[in-house]
């Protein structure tokens, strides 16, 4: 037998490689429904400002590094740690030009239990690139690390009101001020609150530091305990009151099973009134 030609055994292998290419799957081209291309040079983190605490938001910071123009129809952030996503507070699209950082507000859900729950964060946004709709995810960086202890501290707060209600009652103004703390005990757990903080507003009257409180919440107790905790502001400037943004909000510290921690212990929106229309009044008798 004659052996074939090279020109033969080109041809031969041109034709085996167009059957095989046309038999491959057909290549990914980076457009899937959860996996577009993030767009070159957007980069995002999320940051919790003050102003974002009592409200319990975030904001994603989105830097659009490129040469053009980029919106942004939807903004969701993932993490196991959410009992559900964190969804935008305002739902909106928003436009980024190039060279430009925006904040993106998204209200936090609430956190899922227990506190030992490990946490990695991303991003997803849709958005439209050459009139095409387009949906991508990214990692989302949290540098000040504010998303660990809110999670630590929700979940232990928590476990505290499964021991008991823990609130604050009812306020009285006067030189000083009395603040009723209420603790209500379930009858289904144990707890120890060890103390109370002064916020960057109030202090509490003729004690430095912290109040002790020593209030031993067992088992199977029912007894309400309240505790009047006389307060003074520890500012009397014209910006104490208006540009307050925790001046209300305390930290209670606690024992759970042995482990010292603390919680968030914010005033009610209507007791937080009167103490901020009180403050000014005090400051007034109290001038000089």
């Amino acid at each position: 037998m004659t052996p074939p030609s090279r020109a033969a055994l080109l041809a031969l292998v041109a034709a085996l490689a167009t059957m095989l290419s046309a038999c491959a799957p057909a290549a990914d081209s980076g457009h899937g429904a959860t996996g577009d291309t993030w767009p070159d040079q957007l980069t995002v983190e999320i940051m919790q400002y003050r102003s974002d605490v009592a409200t319990r938001e975030a904001h994603v910071l989105v830097t659009n590094g490129s040469d053009e123009a980029i919106t942004i129809d939807t903004l969701v952030v993932q993490d196991p740690r959410f009992q559900h996503d964190a969804q935008r507070a305002v739902e909106r699209a928003s436009t980024i030009p190039a060279g430009v950082t925006t904040g993106v507000r998204v209200a936090l859900p609430p956190m899922a239990c227990p506190a030992d729950a490990p946490g990695a964060t991303q991003v997803v946004i849709s958005y439209t690139e050459n009139d095409t709709p387009r949906e991508a995810t990214a990692p989302l960086p949290d540098p000040l690390d504010f998303l660990t202890p809110l999670h630590e501290r929700e979940c232990r707060a928590a476990e505290l009101a499964h021991a008991a209600d823990v609130t604050f009652e009812r306020f009285e103004p006067g030189s000083p001020g009395v603040l009723t703390l209420s603790i209500h005990p379930t009858g289904d757990g144990e707890a120890e609150v060890t103390a109370l903080q002064p916020t960057n507003l109030i202090r509490f009257a003729g004690q430095s530091g912290p109040l002790p409180l020593d209030v031993q919440i067992t088992e199977g107790a029912t007894d309400i305990t309240t505790i009047d905790v006389p307060i003074e502001p520890t500012r009397c400037d014209p910006h104490a009151v208006q540009e307050d943004k925790r001046g209300t909000i305390f930290t209670l510290e606690v024992n759970l099973h042995g482990q010292p921690g603390s919680i968030e212990l914010p005033a009610s929106d209507e007791l937080k009134g009167r103490i901020l229309t009180w403050v000014p009044e005090w400051c007034v008798a109290n001038a000089g």
